[in-house]
């Protein structure tokens, strides 16, 4: 018997933090697509959309195929985090 698939962020298929590609293979989609989806949701949100991006890319577990690509994740990740704060800091001003 198969396993249920989980939300866990794609570290292999990821741009920023492996959320849009997680949820891509949650919903066995195009991850273009859905990083689109959210690009477009983060400018009609005032930037909610982002935030929630954000709050998953801290909750969201790494998919067990993925702990090998950990080590270098965290380097991009730190990245992420500078990046965010960012453009938070631009969207309040």
């Amino acid at each position: 018997m198969t396993e249920p698939l989980k939300l866990a962020k794609n570290l292999e298929k990821r741009i920023l933090s492996g959320v849009c590609a997680g949820f891509a293979d949650y919903f066995n989609i195009d991850p273009n697509l859905v990083r689109v989806i959210a690009v477009i949701l983060s400018f009609f949100t005032g930037g909610a959309a982002f935030l929630a991006y954000i709050v998953a890319a801290f909750i969201l577990p790494v998919r067990e195929e993925d702990k090998g690509i950990k080590r270098r994740y965290l380097l991009n990740f730190m990245f992420f985090i500078i990046f965010s704060g960012a453009v938070l800091t631009f969207l309040m001003i």
